[in-house]
């Protein structure tokens, strides 16, 4: 039997081209597949970060914002008609009234979501007003429960741990970066 070697070299030619065209079709496939798992895991993960941390912890604070507002308006209208014993055992029940139904529920709402979301957090690491709120509202649930069972009111001790007056701040900014983030990869070809 003879062969024909020019027959043979076409059809191994052919094999050959099939099998490397075949490989990198496959190879391009699953890189762009790879592209694509990894724009959507991306895409999962933002949305995860807004929804479940900052687009909540932007809203409570902005709760709290408000009804600290609504509060100093109020303990300035409460003058006990001219007297101040009147006045200020007004003001000390609005004040536990505002503590126990707005600033509490909300300081214990945001530290859970803090404590529960933290893997959440941009880069992974929590802003310094992050820590100081947090420190901040145990301290403020603490001496509520203080006044709410001892009845002591003060003075506030030293070394009293402030609001942060940069968290909304930093909470917008984490925001902000999170949508740019979003607008980018929802930009990206999806291929």
């Amino acid at each position: 039997m003879d062969i024909n070697w020019g027959e043979a070299f076409k059809v191994g030619i052919t094999a050959l081209t099939t099998i490397v065209g075949w490989w990198a079709v496959h190879q391009f496939t699953k890189r762009r597949e790879d592209r694509a798992q990894r724009r959507a895991a991306e895409l999962a993960r933002v949305n995860q970060q807004i929804a479940e941390l900052y687009a909540p912890l932007l809203g409570f604070v902005e709760m709290i914002t408000t009804a600290h507002s609504n509060r100093q308006k109020l303990l300035s209208q409460l003058t006990g008609g001219g007297d101040r014993d009147k006045a200020a055992a007004d003001q000390a029940e609005a004040k536990r009234h505002y503590f126990d139904k707005s600033f509490r529920p909300l300081h214990i709402q945001i530290t859970s979501l803090l404590q529960t979301k933290r893997h959440l957090l941009l880069g992974g690491r929590m802003p310094a007003s992050f820590e100081q709120y947090l420190k901040h509202a145990e301290q403020d649930l603490s001496l509520f429960e203080l006044w709410k069972e001892k009845g002591i009111t003060g003075p506030f001790p030293e070394g009293r741990v402030r609001w942060p007056h940069d968290f909304k701040s930093d909470i917008d900014a984490g925001l902000a970066e999170l949508r740019k983030e979003l607008a980018r990869l929802e930009q990206q070809p999806s291929r």
